[in-house]
């Protein structure tokens, strides 16, 4: 193995620790994610000295390395994680959908896509983040997918280097400063594939123009290690720690060279070897076992100490045997030869000609979601499983009305009447009532639609549009009814009467009885004295605008929980200290039955 290899060895060991450093402790390592950023610069080195060292390029050779590269391993955890997860974990409802979504886009390389269209999901918190790092192995994928194609066209057109060398420089400066812009979906925020291409393309332009190698490596690794470690301290904007990464990381692979054999040197490079396999596992192992016992660097010890046995094992029976040539690679070629074709395909028929085509199967997919919810619940044998809110243990409908895109979702929950519904509109607040409303309405028909509480408070401006999607899926929906109810969960104050008056007025055209349900205060305000007082001048003032309105029922959760009663037994009806448990949703069954149709 060549000097250079050692390094790149060597950088891939450095970024993998580093990333585990950070899930362990965000707080205390909050800097230390680059090491996802540096292996983007690596990957991108690597790829393109493997295909330029070479007089011909095959891409179903290409495309099929990388699969047995990523594919065999990731099916073996994710495999591995979903039996032990779905089948024993005490997992909560967001837990369920995260995981069960993060799967399935992960094996079809786009949970990137997934944690950027899905608000409740950001990589910068202390919050337990089971298969969250998958997004990095999206971007990868998409990457040789988008690399092998222009490879492609390279060998096929041209081999004249500068003009390689033009259009790796473009793409570079075109990444770069999608990268700089404002964070916007899709285009440039953290987990966009554009917003990264610079990085892979840095690692091109490395490996397309080499110097002679000047500086000591040691010495530029601890200069990088002192300011990335310090940068964790101030706690900068994320975009500043990548550049100090990828400066750092260019400098490493094009100038400097590493001639020192010491022990310290092969501990990096043994994990540079298993970086894969370390990766995949450490923060599912760290996710498990994070609390395990009171003691942190006991914790730490056996976290780490897991995920490298478990590393071990996988990248010596699984990566290392299916990196192998095998007889059948030939056939491999082929399927992969003509999935490319169908999935390309299906993108451009989908974007094209049948938008809606990518919305069916996002509803398809989270159909199969409830579905698979039932089977796991009646396995799963968590201890307190049932003391969290579920809204898919309340889900026992599908009709062709259901949509599942986020902000005009609808899903109908229970169907077995002609003549009643009840029409639940909110957002997770919503949802922590579906118990209750279940159980209080056995002889009516059940629907859960989205509706946040920009439709209500002056503060937030919402999109007309979608307003009027939803009240159309409503109208639509309920036409076929003759009793009606609507329950709309509140979350925000700072009630609008134009807009409260809005809704009622478009309810009331389809003779419909509206129910507000007021929010509670929070565990953390009913502890605090100054923000419980604060909770009730808000609500006085509240209730002078929502009390105005005759046509209005106002449900006040908080006067029927635990009005009196001290924090301990306050605090026990709650999931998260904001949602209600199933003991909490249930305990208002009879403050919801005097609402009459």
């Amino acid at each position: 193995m060549t000097n250079k290899n050692y390094d790149l060895e060597f950088l891939r060991g450095l970024s993998v620790l580093l990333v585990f450093l950070f899930h362990f402790n965000t707080n205390l390592f909050n800097s230390f994610f680059v090491g996802v950023d540096i292996f983007f610069l690596v990957s991108g080195y690597v790829i393109t000295g493997s295909v330029l060292k070479k007089d011909k390029f095959n891409l179903s050779s290409f495309y099929l390395r990388r699969f047995k590269r990523i594919y065999p391993n990731l099916l073996f955890i994710l495999f591995i994680f979903a039996v032990i997860f779905f089948t024993f974990y005490d997992f909560l409802p967001q837990e369920f959908d995260q995981n069960f979504f993060s799967i399935i886009f992960s094996i079809f390389g786009i949970s990137n896509i997934f944690y950027t269209i899905n608000p409740n999901l950001f990589y910068f918190t202390d919050e337990i983040r089971w298969l969250i790092h998958t997004w990095s192995l999206s971007v990868e994928i998409q990457y040789y997918f988008l690399i092998g194609l222009i490879f492609y066209i390279y060998f096929k057109l041209s081999r004249l280097n500068l003009n390689f060398k033009i259009f790796i420089i473009s793409l570079f400066l075109t990444s770069f400063l999608i990268f700089l812009l404002p964070e916007k979906k899709f285009v440039s925020d953290y987990y966009s594939l554009p917003a990264r291409l610079w990085e892979f393309s840095l690692g091109s332009i490395a490996y397309l123009f080499p110097f002679k190698k000047k500086l000591n490596f040691n010495y530029l690794l601890i200069a990088f290690l002192s300011i990335i470690s310090f940068a964790s301290y101030l706690s900068l904007n994320f975009k500043f720690d990548i550049l100090i990464a990828i400066f750092f990381s260019y400098i490493m692979v094009v100038f400097s060279k590493n001639n020192n054999e010491s022990i310290f040197t092969i501990f990096f490079r043994f994990f540079g070897k298993i970086s894969y396999s370390f990766y995949l596992w450490h923060l599912i192992i760290i996710s498990f076992f994070i609390n395990i016992t009171e003691f942190y660097i006991f914790n730490f010890i056996i976290i780490f100490l897991l995920t490298l046995i478990l590393s071990i094992f996988t990248f010596n029976f699984i990566e290392i045997k299916f990196n192998k040539k095998f007889n059948y690679d030939y056939y491999f070629k082929k399927s992969i030869g003509i999935i490319l074709i169908s999935v390309s395909v299906f993108f451009i028929y989908s974007l094209t000609i049948n938008q809606k085509l990518f919305i069916k199967s996002f509803n398809s997919l989270n159909k199969f979601a409830v579905n698979f919810f039932h089977i796991v619940d009646n396995v799963n044998s968590g201890p307190n499983k049932y003391d969290s809110i579920f809204v898919k243990k309340f889900d026992h409908c599908e009709n062709y009305q259901e949509s599942f895109k986020w902000s005009t979702s609808v899903n109908c929950l229970r169907e077995n009447s002609n003549s009643k519904l009840v029409y639940i509109m909110g957002n997770s607040y919503g949802d922590h009532i579906v118990p209750v409303i279940s159980k209080a309405f056995l002889d009516s028909d059940l629907y859960i639609a989205r509706f946040d509480n920009c439709y209500l408070v002056k503060s937030f401006k919402c999109d007309i549009d979608k307003k009027n999607q939803i009240f159309n899926q409503y109208s639509k929906i309920s036409k076929k009814y003759d009793e009606k109810i609507v329950i709309i969960s509140l979350s925000k104050n700072n009630y609008s009467k134009k807009k409260i008056s809005q809704i009622l007025n478009r309810l009331e055209t389809l003779n419909t009885l509206v129910v507000f349900v007021y929010p509670h205060p929070s565990v953390n305000e009913y502890k605090n004295e100054k923000e419980i007082n604060k909770y009730y001048l808000i609500k006085k003032n509240d209730f002078k605008i929502l009390k105005d309105f005759e046509r209005l029922i106002l449900i006040d959760t908080f006067e029927n929980i635990c009005l009196d009663c001290n924090f301990d037994k306050y605090s026990q009806v709650f999931i998260d200290g904001h949602h209600f448990n199933l003991n909490g949703s249930l305990s208002l069954i009879e403050l919801f039955r005097k609402v009459n149709f």
